[in-house]
């Protein structure tokens, strides 16, 4: 009998060891399993936080060369009308005011009519910057329209910023024939459109489709 109650008593023994033993390794598992589920949210975590960063550098990039290219918008827009003003002072007050296809004077005006041009490029300029944003409030995520917009605005300010020079040289020498370097004046006008037409259609393809 005595034999009988050590050996219940051994067993009871070992049942609880295993017990015990069963009860750490679920515990273990469980705590594995929260170390898991802990390293997986914090990873998900920092690949959000890595995403938004990305997002923040890339709204960063684009806000700067928004910026720039805004300022390079006021000045395209503002330029001739300052180099007009300051050439005022020294035109002759009748300049060659109209060429024919020969490119010949066949009509002489007022100094003053210099400043009809970047007066209608100022209204472009207007123009152009309420259609950008009219282009955005069209578009719900993203600034494509108005980043399209203004690239081809400062494209054609520019052009027209170059024939601007053209009559202010012309009117200051009295050119009555607009020959540069061999150059007519409807030649330089055509080759200026080319190189436009061949950066727009390198450009173009890569800007993203409208909305």
């Amino acid at each position: 009998s005595s034999l009988g109650i050590r050996v219940r008593l051994c067993l009871k023994k070992k049942k609880k060891k295993i017990k015990n033993k069963q009860k750490l390794i679920k515990k273990k598992k469980k705590k594995k399993k929260k170390t898991k589920k802990t390293k997986t949210n914090n990873q998900t975590k920092k690949k959000k936080n890595n995403k938004k960063e990305k997002k923040e550098k890339e709204k960063k990039k684009q806000n700067t060369k928004k910026m720039k290219n805004k300022k390079l918008f006021y000045v395209l827009m503002f330029l001739p009308l300052v180099a007009s003003l300051i050439a005022l002072q020294f035109l002759p007050n009748v300049i060659p005011a109209h060429y024919n296809i020969n490119n010949v004077v066949d009509r002489w005006g007022s100094k003053y009519e210099i400043l009809i041009l970047p007066v209608l490029r100022i209204g472009f300029g207007i123009f152009s910057l309420v259609m950008g944003k009219v282009a955005q409030k069209q578009e719900p995520q993203g600034n494509n329209n108005e980043k399209s917009s203004l690239f081809i605005s400062n494209c054609v300010l520019l052009i027209f910023n170059m024939l601007s020079g053209f009559m202010i040289y012309s009117s200051l020498h009295q050119l009555e024939k607009l020959e540069f370097a061999q150059f007519t004046f409807i030649q330089i006008v055509f080759i200026i459109m080319g190189i436009f037409l061949i950066v727009i259609s390198n450009i173009l393809p890569k800007v993203k489709r409208n909305s």
